[in-house]
């Protein structure tokens, strides 16, 4: 089973070349250590990943934000699957049909990719037919939109975070 490590994920914040708070990051990316996430990228990996600290009054985790500087053209990352069989193994595609993805995050364990569908029903009868297959049992649910409606959802936003507040 391949899984989706902390880093990876916030590669996949960072992946835009733009700055991110460390609030956006935790968002996005879930809870983590994210100061040793960002030394193991620059140390393991020669990510060029720069910092800074911005003015105001708001908490450290909106005035500290990071960017990726040489993201890898074309990067994809890896996606756990460990779900029902016959889940691919690879990225899926970034099309209307997988738009929206489940993943299942167990109490000690990375989050697995699980599911996917085209439509927010479509995802609910899915996540129904899980529970009553005991398929989600230890797990808090994510759902991911990878692709964004408006300014409110933006792409590869969480509209369900398994990472915040779980156990």
């Amino acid at each position: 089973m391949t899984t989706v490590s902390q880093a990876e994920r916030v590669l996949r914040v960072l992946g835009d070349g733009n700055w991110h708070s460390v609030a956006e990051i935790h968002r996005r990316a879930g809870t983590m250590r994210l100061n040793s996430r960002i030394a193991e990228l620059r140390k393991k990996r020669g990510c060029h990943i720069e910092s800074r600290q911005t003015g105001g009054r708001r908490p450290a985790s909106h005035r500290y934000q990071y960017r990726w500087l040489n993201p890898t053209p074309g990067l994809t990352l890896a996606v756990g699957t460990g779900g029902p069989p016959g889940l691919p193994n690879d990225e899926i595609p970034r099309d209307a049909k997988h738009r929206y993805r489940i993943y299942c995050v167990p109490r000690f364990g990375e989050q697995t990719l699980i599911g996917w569908g085209a439509t927010p029903e479509e995802v609910g009868v899915k996540i129904v037919e899980m529970g009553r297959k005991s398929q989600l049992d230890g797990c808090v649910v994510g759902i991911l939109d990878t692709h964004g409606v408006s300014n409110d959802v933006k792409p590869g936003e969480w509209l369900l975070n398994p990472h915040e507040g779980r156990w």
